[in-house]
């Protein structure tokens, strides 16, 4: 779990980050979610808003994107 604590701190709302710290937090959601209640759930505003990027996992992951607001209120631990 500090794992994925980590990996929502560096990917705050209007944070830059990398398109593989992106991938990485989706991965550890998704692989969470026997544990996170509803985290699948908590992850497809942020899903969405990634997979509209279009970014090549492969030869982009390294590509700076900047996380939008609109996905902060269902990362945080309040949301």
């Amino acid at each position: 779990m500090e794992t994925l604590w980590s990996l929502l701190r560096r990917c705050s709302p209007g944070s830059v980050v990398t398109a593989l710290s992106v991938m990485r937090l989706l991965g550890t959601i998704s692989a969470a979610h026997t544990v996170v209640q509803l985290g699948l759930l908590h992850m497809r505003r942020l899903q969405r808003w990634f997979s509209r990027l279009r970014i090549d996992p492969v030869r982009q992951r390294q590509r700076k994107v900047t996380m939008p607001l609109s996905v902060g209120p269902k990362l945080s631990r309040e949301g």
